[in-house]
């Protein structure tokens, strides 16, 4: 662990990296359907059935912060082989507007993998670089007057992180961007965005969409309809465009400078 620390501290002495240079990126995964933790049922009986308990479609979140307390604009990915499967955010007469207007302001980026499943892969990751992280630093570099200046990204060490494509691509196009791997097994540790980031984030989002939830089963009580009868929406395109405001609340929460300084000085 020392050795890991050392290793970080050698980097930023090294390259002289001012800490609005040091990043800390991490992947989650969110499920559209998250259901309660509480029951009606009576205590000690051995199976409750809970709605959307069993549902498992998720959509993954690259979260990125830096060590000067930014948090820099999300990534998000959903399966899928068009750019179909992501929320579409400019449709003017979407109820959610006010979000999608939030997170076009936020420079989110959403994106298809392409694929049946909604984890990152080679493509995606490098879009993040391009689009996002290279964006914030060439920012920072800008704002420091130093426009080659040398900067460090944090990652866990995932098989798509450390393969030859994936630092090959890297140096190439980026020569300037460290690339250092929170050592396996201790991502609680060392990884930032692990220790405080996601549980924040990922409490916002699920309070948002149980908002969601009880919004719309008040809307069908208010038209007299049976109780008993009320089905709420699980379609997938209307929960991924629900998603956008979660994420923006998610993002809201965790914004603060001081929170996520706090955070990192936990884990270093």
């Amino acid at each position: 662990m020392e050795a890991y620390l050392f290793h970080i501290a050698i980097a930023i002495s090294d390259n002289n990296i001012p800490e609005s240079c040091v990043t800390n990126g991490d992947q989650t995964g969110n499920v559209f359907t998250q259901p309660g933790s509480s029951t009606y049922d009576e205590i000690g009986t051995n199976q409750v059935a809970i709605v959307g308990k069993e549902d498992k479609r998720s959509f993954t979140i690259m979260v990125g912060i830096s060590m000067s307390g930014e948090v820099l604009p999300f990534r998000v990915m959903y399966a899928g082989n068009t750019a179909t499967s992501c929320p579409r955010i400019d449709n003017p007469k979407s109820p959610y507007k006010a979000a999608n207007d939030e997170a076009k302001r936020l420079c989110f980026h959403f994106e298809s993998t392409m694929s049946p499943k909604h984890c990152s892969n080679m493509e995606t990751m490098k879009n993040y670089v391009r689009h996002v992280l290279a964006v914030y630093f060439d920012k920072q570099q800008t704002q420091l007057g130093h426009p080659n200046q040398c900067c460090l990204w944090i990652i866990d060490c995932w098989s798509v992180h450390r393969s030859q494509e994936f630092w090959s691509w890297i140096r190439a196009n980026y020569p300037w961007i460290l690339v250092r791997y929170v050592p396996g097994g201790c991502t609680g540790i060392f990884q930032p965005c692990d220790v405080g980031i996601q549980r924040v984030l990922k409490l916002a989002m699920r309070k948002t969409a149980l908002s969601h939830i009880v919004n719309e089963t008040i809307a069908h009580l208010e038209r007299n309809e049976d109780p008993g009868t009320i089905v709420l929406e699980k379609g997938f395109h209307e929960l991924r465009n629900r998603s956008v405001e979660w994420l923006v609340n998610g993002y809201n929460a965790i914004n603060n400078r001081d929170f996520v300084k706090k955070v990192i000085f936990l884990s270093f």
